[in-house]
C-alpha cells in the first residue's frame, strides 16, 4: 500500500501470518535484506534492531494515542454522513473481524 509516499506493509503481509514467521530474527533479516524502516512499539526490539544497523520508528504511548485520535476524527466525520442502519452495518462488520480490510478499503 502506498502512503503518502512510503510502500507501507504489515509483517504479517511480507513474512506470513504465523508467530515463527513473524519472529523478531525473521523481521530483522527482512528489515536488512530490504533495506526497510520497521515501526514498533517493542522498546527492547528497538535496541536490537539499532544495534544490527536498521533503521527503526519507536511509537510511544503519545505516539498511538495520536493516531488513534486523529483516525476517530475521520471516522466520526464519515458517521456524520450515515443513517443510524448504515452505523449498525459497519458496527457489524467490525465486530466480525473484517475491520482491517475495512480499513485497508478506505484509507488505503
Amino acid at each position: 500500500m502506498l502512503d503518502k509516499g512510503w510502500d507501507v506493509s504489515t509483517v504479517t503481509e511480507k513474512l506470513g501470518s504465523t508467530k515463527e514467521a513473524r519472529s523478531d530474527e525473521n523481521i530483522l533479516r527482512y528489515s536488512q535484506e530490504t533495506n526497510s524502516v520497521v515501526i514498533t512499539v517493542d522498546k527492547p526490539f528497538v535496541s536490537r534492531l539499532r544495534s544490527a544497523g536498521v533503521k527503526v520508528i519507536a511509537l510511544e504511548l503519545e505516539d498511538k494515542a495520536r493516531i488513534v485520535n486523529e483516525k476517530l476524527k475521520l471516522i466520526l466525520v464519515e458517521m456524520d454522513d450515515k443513517t443510524d442502519d448504515e452505523v449498525l452495518d459497519d458496527f457489524s462488520k467490525i465486530k466480525s473481524g473484517e475491520a482491517s480490510r475495512m480499513a485497508q478499503k478506505k484509507y488505503g
